[in-house]
């Protein structure tokens, strides 16, 4: 709560301080909340460079281009799930088992 500049400095500490990376905002007036954001804070976290300018409408962006900035379109290599991409995951071979363990289990049975 406060002038756009409080409240970008709160948001601003906590993305330096715990490196969040998004918030959720929840509204308080109907209507009223959601319009302030867009129309005082968003312009002033944009001016302090940790909000993206809006694309132009005839660019496509990714989702994760969307959230985390341009150029930003899959995950980095640092990332966990990078070792799971295609072109680096490789996949066990199907289990087959040998003719006399096969036998073994069917005689079992």
């Amino acid at each position: 709560m406060g002038s756009p500049q409080t409240v970008a400095d709160e948001l601003e500490s906590w993305v330096r301080e715990a490196d969040i990376d998004g918030f959720n905002i929840g509204h308080v007036t109907t209507p009223g909340t959601f319009e302030e954001v867009v129309d005082l804070l968003v312009p002033e976290l944009r001016r302090r460079g940790i909000y993206p300018d809006p694309v132009a409408e005839d660019e496509k962006l990714t989702a994760r281009e969307k959230i985390y900035g341009k150029g930003q379109r899959g995950l980095r290599d640092d990332h966990t799930g990078s070792r799971y991409k295609y072109d680096v995951y490789t996949e066990e071979p199907p289990f087959v088992a040998d003719e006399a363990h096969a036998a073994e289990s069917l005689g079992s049975g």
